[in-house]
């Protein structure tokens, strides 16, 4: 008896000490981010999570079983993390270190999945499913306005990315405007810092813009400047010798520069790292101006004039105004011949 009195009477001690220790040895760490939850009408699969900023590294694979999922990921900060589908499409999602978010819809509807457990996935969940059946340039319209009244918070951000950073046709007015306004909230940003650096020299050369002054050093050693260029139309042409659909960009600027010389400038920046193969080709193409930095794709020089591909191409008129870019050859030959005849 006195041995089961003790016990009763140390009980209020033992479980204060549960109380203590109980949270500490049971919560999750803080640097932990969970994503999980439930797709209706299927019962095994999975779809992928990435960050392109750095905060992680690879591609990660969620998978389904049951129609349910659970993902863990150590963060150090918060981010816009992508959902990449079977089908190819996306979803963003804003993961912060500590958070829970929860993902609950249907297979054939995951853009309208209702994804919670933060404000900010809270927004971004009203947002797709009040815009789901809008048009493309309605939801844009509706992403702007989001952007401009909720400039910090990722929220904007992942809505950057989904209709600005990537559309293949931007408007460059409205896409660095907002990009500006983005930058100015979230100075410290990894993923703003990353886009600006890949978009700004992009939207700058669009179509419409003025080509950017430039000097770069050649292939030869010398140097050539935009200034040669003043009066003239002018091709840009980005190739590289490791690509092999540039044979039909390398044979449009034999014709152009047998058929335009001394009418049209040519400028050839090659994405090449290997200057012999460089040379080579230079001179079995009878190529000028050749633009060689051995940086291959991160050439600065083609950073610079905002090259989005390879092979790819700038068509700008003798006043400096970019009348098109990455057009193919035939339709570059065209347009040219055209801007000739002005």
């Amino acid at each position: 008896m006195k041995l089961f009195s003790h016990i009763l009477s140390s009980a209020p001690a033992l479980l204060l000490l549960a109380t203590l220790f109980l949270p500490a040895g049971c919560s999750r760490p803080k640097d932990r981010f969970v994503f999980e939850g439930n797709i209706a009408n299927i019962q095994q699969g999975e779809f992928y999570v990435y960050c392109d900023d750095g905060t992680f590294d690879g591609v990660d694979t969620i998978r389904i079983d049951g129609g349910s999922f659970s993902y863990e990921r150590t963060l150090t900060t918060p981010t816009v993390l992508t959902l990449l589908y079977p089908n190819f499409s996306q979803t963003y999602i804003v993961a912060e270190p500590g958070e829970v978010v929860t993902m609950e819809g249907d297979a054939s509807k995951l853009g309208e999945a209702d994804i919670s457990g933060t404000e900010e996935n809270k927004l971004l969940t009203e947002f797709r499913q009040k815009n789901a059946s809008a048009s493309e340039n309605e939801a844009r319209r509706a992403a702007a306005d989001f952007i401009h009244t909720h400039t910090p918070m990722l929220a904007a951000v992942a809505l950057f990315k989904r209709y600005f950073a990537y559309d293949k046709t931007p408007d460059p007015s409205t896409t660095l405007t907002l990009l500006d306004d983005l930058l100015k909230a979230q100075p410290q940003n990894p993923t703003l810092a990353m886009l600006d650096n890949h978009l700004r020299p992009v939207l700058t050369t669009a179509a419409g813009q003025k080509l950017p002054q430039f000097a770069f050093a050649t292939l030869k050693g010398d140097s050539v400047r935009s200034t040669e260029f003043a009066g003239k139309p002018l091709v840009v042409a980005f190739w590289a010798t490791w690509n092999n659909e540039c044979t039909d960009l390398y044979a449009a600027l034999r014709r152009i520069g047998r058929d335009y010389k001394g009418r049209v400038g040519m400028l050839n920046v090659s994405l090449d790292d290997d200057k012999r193969l460089c040379r080579n080709r230079v001179q079995r193409d009878s190529l000028v101006n050749v633009v060689y930095d051995g940086k291959g794709l991160d050439s600065p020089s083609a950073r610079r004039l905002g090259m989005r591909y390879v092979p790819g191409n700038l068509l700008v008129n003798a006043e400096g105004k970019i009348v098109a870019r990455d057009l193919a050859p035939d339709d570059l030959e065209k347009q040219l011949r055209a801007l000739v005849k002005e």
